[in-house]
């Protein structure tokens, strides 16, 4: 069985394609009482398909954990933007949460301090909406635009992969959207100072024992959080024993 509604207006928002919970198909009776029916995981196809953005970079200038830094987002709308439209940035999972100030800057076509909404999820930065973009500068299909946006790099250097997305967009309605897939590495933060000493064993080919010290700057994670130290050794050593001692401020870890 099939049939055709017609006269229907397509939805304003890109969103549209991932919605699966509004459509619903369902046979009844005269006195409306439902017999069969699907009425979940239910949408349109074709997707509704918006101006294709290009996004040919996002890079941020500190990839350091904990680091209060800017991410910077290049992108060419490929279709003119009107006055009051609005920029979304949409950020990987997990990738980075709210700066000390939050603050958003566009370093291109103009140079202008613009208002920007930070939406967070779990301590996290999901999304930043810059407003009236246009105010300052040409809006034209072809314009290169950067934007500098105050972020704060996760906690620890965990690979969160994902993609950045560029969605711009009126006030209710959505213009065009792009990506750039996520491959910023984070890196972790420099010891304050760090110390390796052969335990005055100086002759070749002797068997020593290596003292390495280090004063971290971030709080070392605890046990139950499962805190490690990671030790590289050159290919060129020879590692004769599987044990070691460690102590944190004097006292003896287990």
């Amino acid at each position: 069985m099939s049939f055709i509604i017609e006269g229907l207006t397509n939805p304003s928002l890109l969103s549209a394609n991932v919605a699966t919970t509004s459509w619903e198909v369902i046979t009844a009776t005269s006195l409306l009482y439902h017999v069969d029916g699907a009425y979940t995981n239910l949408k349109p196809s074709p997707d509704l398909e918006g101006i294709g953005v290009t996004v040919p970079a996002v890079e941020v200038a500190s990839s350091i954990v904990f680091a209060d830094t800017t991410m910077t987002v290049i992108f060419v709308p490929n279709s003119d933007l009107p006055s009051g439209a609005i920029i979304q940035i949409g950020l990987p999972d997990e990738f980075v949460s709210s700066p000390v100030t939050e603050s958003c800057v566009q370093a291109s076509p103009s140079s202008a301090t613009l208002s920007c909404t930070y939406s967070t999820s779990g301590g996290y930065i999901t999304s930043i909406a810059i407003n009236n973009p246009c105010t300052h500068s040409n809006c034209k299909s072809t314009t290169v635009h950067a934007y500098k946006i105050a972020v704060k790099i996760r906690e620890n250097t965990k690979d969160v992969g994902g993609s950045f997305s560029v969605t711009t967009k009126t006030s209710t309605e959505d213009i065009g959207i792009g990506s750039f897939t996520n491959s910023i590495t984070i890196l972790p933060n420099p010891f304050i100072s760090t110390s390796l000493d052969n335990s005055g064993c100086n002759t070749v080919s002797a068997s020593c024992s290596l003292i390495v010290k280090f004063t971290t700057v971030y709080d070392f994670p605890s046990k139950t959080n499962n805190g490690k130290i990671a030790l590289t050794i050159p290919s060129d050593l020879t590692v004769v024993s599987t044990g070691c001692t460690a102590t944190i401020a004097g006292s003896a870890m287990e």
